[in-house]
């Protein structure tokens, strides 16, 4: 079970609190009075099972015209472009777009609640880089391609 603290205990002992988390890998839960209840978790394992949970599985369509448009489903959301880079750039803009756009308004929708796991992933990325990368991630190897469809690398 993860160790408890009032918020103002685990502010006047925050220092013991953070080692507790980075050195043992545990989890700590903070409570505030009149306020949820938040976790504090190491990165990497937040990180971890973010990605196993919530996959994305981009799907990249190469148009008549010669444009490309890349669909991602998770978050309902489609980058267009000249070509794969430029449809790559397009979806990262209109994901960092709907992140904001999620937290100032849409995080209570019914529609886009359920979302949740997908965005506190992309916004962990560091970089437009890593978000890329998230984006566009190898399927596990069990996964194979069974449509026109291909997942972008």
């Amino acid at each position: 079970m993860s160790e408890r603290f009032k918020f103002s205990d685990a502010r006047r002992e925050f220092s013991s609190v953070y080692d507790r988390v980075s050195g043992e890998g545990a989890s700590v839960v903070v409570e505030r009075r009149g306020s949820p209840a938040v976790a504090i978790v190491p990165l990497d394992q937040l990180r971890a099972d973010l990605a196993a949970l919530y996959r994305f599985a981009s799907e990249v369509m190469f148009e008549d015209d010669g444009s490309v448009s890349v669909w991602l489903p998770e978050l309902a959301l489609y980058g267009r472009g000249e070509d794969l880079d430029d449809a790559i750039d397009d979806l990262v803009d209109e994901v960092e777009d709907y992140i904001e756009d999620w937290y100032a308004r849409l995080r209570h929708a019914p529609n886009h609640a359920a979302r949740s796991g997908w965005v506190r992933r992309t916004e962990l990325a560091e970089d437009r880089n890593e978000l890329r990368g998230m984006l566009f991630e190898p399927p596990p190897a069990a996964m194979t391609d069974t449509g026109d469809s291909v997942n972008a690398a």
